[in-house]
């Protein structure tokens, strides 16, 4: 299974933001891990079925990543107490 570095999946993120956060790394375990009661339920699924939930959990991550783009944007340019150095030389514009 392929990792993407999570600089990767952001770019991916702004390029298109209404894709959905690819999560390639999902698995059983990750599952159990969350909610282990679910075990017998978890250990029967299928490959289709755990990238189904993924797909819907990059769903998820990709309307919070939005709203912490909004959030820290709104936080960033009303926080008058704070000097904010010109980033423009470090991260141009890239669109």
């Amino acid at each position: 299974m392929k990792h993407y570095p999570v600089a990767s999946l952001l770019a991916i993120c702004q390029q298109n933001p209404d894709r959905p956060i690819l999560i390639p790394w999902l698995s059983k375990n990750n599952l159990l891990n969350c909610q282990p009661e679910r075990a017998k339920q978890i250990k029967m699924l299928a490959r289709a079925n755990v990238e189904y939930l993924a797909e819907k959990i990059g769903d998820g991550l990709q309307d919070c990543y939005w709203i912490s783009v909004g959030a820290i944007l709104d936080d960033y340019f009303n926080d008058e107490k704070i000097e904010h150095k010109d980033a423009t030389k470090d991260f141009p514009d890239s669109s």
